[in-house]
């Protein structure tokens, strides 16, 4: 199935799946992000845990700690996940007028409320998901007792397996007047994840330094406002789904100095192993999907569009279902691209894969296919809208990128 990996809460853990009426569930992919007010802008992610054929358009209700709605930040009503994506954005400014703004611990908040789906099929999941997201807004202190704020930048942050490392950063709003030591630990086997980085048979992934949940430290300087934490990852060359881990910060020795708004945050390590290769691929059920194109894609013939998937070890997308459907629609970002469907030379009014295999699954657009000009021997998705098919010339100018397919490699070897 595909992996459309949702980010799970700091206290919490979010259950994948669907609603008793069989709806995908939206959710924030975090639940907490700290900028500075001088940064002025934050980017949002929010999800699903499987993609649709149409947009998934949700209102957005906001209120402010410290700020005003109205006069101080811009945030728009509604966030949409896009047809055939797993994933939608929200991007929120700090007014100019608001940056420099004082609190008395030195952070305002705003706080986003997933608060009812108005277009597409999805709903807002209730307990155990992601509903609410704070925005910390780090200024000065008012207070004049020294007291700061600090927090991590995110509770959730998606690395990739290749990366090597996760880098983690904490940041206060004022500088220390001293040093500051930050315990931190990494919990491989946190409470509630039902895919974590430590298996009860094997070490699926190794991470650096941590066994047994001992703190380590890392310094934050005098006159400094932040500090990187480096957990070292090791690239195991075997395909895996996604795993992750978390890692706390140990502060109680800082609670008269400090106030604490985020203290852990959740790794997850994406598997590069599965599809490799210098292109960006979308897993489903055994394959990898990618979408080629020439040079400043210009027109494409669906000839041409079969030698660039066989560069890339692929062929032209074979379609055997709805969700694998919507998976290549949306892996052309919803533009019309080639897949593997071709008329079947000995019986023109049937249609077979480019392999000779027969079609099991369909997806035409209403009155399609219709061979038009009379040689309308190829197929192109995303015809009018994401996933509809329709019968095209084999040399339509129109047609500008191609959905390829490769098999996903599974314990060092490609699955047949």
């Amino acid at each position: 199935m595909l992996q459309c990996v949702l980010m799970l809460g700091t206290l919490f853990v979010s259950v994948l799946g669907v609603t008793n009426e069989g709806e995908p569930v939206v959710e924030w992919r975090a639940d907490q992000v700290t900028i500075y007010d001088n940064e002025k802008h934050a980017v949002l992610y929010l999800g699903v845990d499987e993609p649709g054929s149409f947009d998934v358009t949700i209102e957005l209700l906001s209120y402010g700690v410290g700020l005003d709605i109205a006069r101080d930040v811009i945030i728009p009503d509604t966030a949409i996940i896009p047809a055939g994506k797993c994933k939608g954005s929200v991007n929120v400014s700090v007014a100019d007028e608001a940056v420099g703004g004082g609190s008395e611990n030195g952070y305002r908040k705003l706080r986003i409320r997933l608060n009812e789906v108005i277009e597409g099929k999805a709903a807002i999941g209730d307990y155990g998901f992601i509903g609410i997201m704070d925005v910390n807004i780090l200024g000065h202190s008012t207070s004049g007792t020294g007291c700061r704020s600090g927090s991590l930048r995110t509770s959730r942050v998606v690395v990739s397996e290749a990366d090597g490392a996760a880098v983690l950063t904490f940041i206060v709003n004022e500088p220390l007047p001293h040093d500051i030591v930050l315990g931190y630990r990494v919990d491989l086997e946190w409470t509630g994840t039902a895919s974590h980085a430590q298996h009860e048979i094997d070490y699926v992934y190794s991470v650096e330094h941590h066994r047994g949940g001992v703190f380590k430290n890392v310094i934050l300087r005098a006159g400094d406002t932040s500090v990187d934490i480096r957990i070292d990852i090791i690239d195991d060359d075997e395909p895996e789904n996604t795993e992750q881990f978390i890692v706390h910060l140990e502060h109680g020795h800082l609670s008269s100095a400090l106030t604490m708004l985020s203290d852990s945050v959740i790794v997850d390590i994406e598997d590069n192993d599965r599809c490799p290769g210098p292109l960006q691929y979308e897993y489903y059920d055994g394959s990898c999907y990618f979408k080629v194109s020439l040079p400043g894609e210009p027109a494409l013939k669906a000839a041409d569009a079969s030698e660039l998937c066989l560069q890339h070890d692929g062929h032209l997308a074979i379609i055997t279902g709805g969700m694998e459907n919507t998976i290549v629609g949306g892996t052309a970002d919803n533009r019309e691209a080639w897949i593997g469907a071709i008329r079947d030379q000995d019986n023109m009014d049937t249609f077979i894969w480019f392999d000779g295999s027969p079609l099991v699954y369909d997806s035409w657009r209403q009155r399609e296919p219709n061979n038009l000009r009379g040689n309308e021997d190829c197929v192109k998705t995303n015809h009018v809208r994401l996933g509809l098919w329709n019968d095209t010339p084999c040399r339509d100018r129109s047609v500008r990128i191609a959905v390829c397919e490769k098999p996903a490699v599974t314990r060092g070897h490609p699955q047949p």
